[in-house]
């Protein structure tokens, strides 16, 4: 019987993959003098957290969430070859199998697009944040200073100060007056 034949009396293909929570189980066909032989062979499927950063077999570099349906979920995550970035949390990078630890020099590549595209990741909340503007120290910033039934824009200088941090924490901390306006 020819490998074609026994492929198809069984329904196997020459590799099929099957996951399992621990460990891949790879199965393929091969000849051996003359006669189809199956062979299994068992690898140890390696564990991922959240937040892991994970590199897939086309030099893609991905923030690991979640696996969904066998499939790969990330919070983000960049594709070299196509210079592609996404900022959301993705499916469709590929099969869980097909990926292992990122090297160090991968995680910088990574978090150096992450940065040149006006991101950062925030490891501590598992969160991919867009980078807000920050006045230098000596530099002017804009806030709203609340009064009577009135808001205004007021200037400030930064100095690193509690009260700096308060209102760049909070969001009232605008690099022009007419950010401030929303104009």
């Amino acid at each position: 019987m020819d490998i074609r034949e026994l492929r198809e009396r069984q329904g196997w293909s020459l590799e099929k993959k099957i996951d399992h929570s621990l460990f891949t189980i790879e199965t393929f066909l091969s000849r051996v003098d003359g006669k189809a032989v199956l062979k299994r062979k068992e690898k140890e499927r390696q564990v991922f957290r959240p937040g892991d950063v994970l590199i897939g077999g086309v030099g893609q570099v991905v923030i690991y969430a979640d696996v969904f349906k066998g499939g790969i979920v990330t919070y983000c995550g960049y594709e070299r070859s196509l210079d592609h970035f996404t900022d959301r949390k993705d499916r469709g990078w590929g099969n869980i199998s097909e990926f292992d630890h990122a090297t160090e020099e991968q995680k910088a590549m990574l978090f150096a697009e992450i940065e040149k595209r006006g991101y950062v990741w925030d490891a501590e909340k598992l969160e991919l944040r867009k980078r807000r503007w920050r006045a230098e120290k000596g530099e002017m910033y804009w806030h709203a200073e609340f009064g009577q039934d009135v808001t205004r824009a007021f200037p400030s200088v930064e100095m690193g100060r509690e009260v700096d941090d308060f209102r760049y924490e909070n969001g009232n901390y605008y690099s022009t007056r007419g950010k401030f306006l929303g104009i």
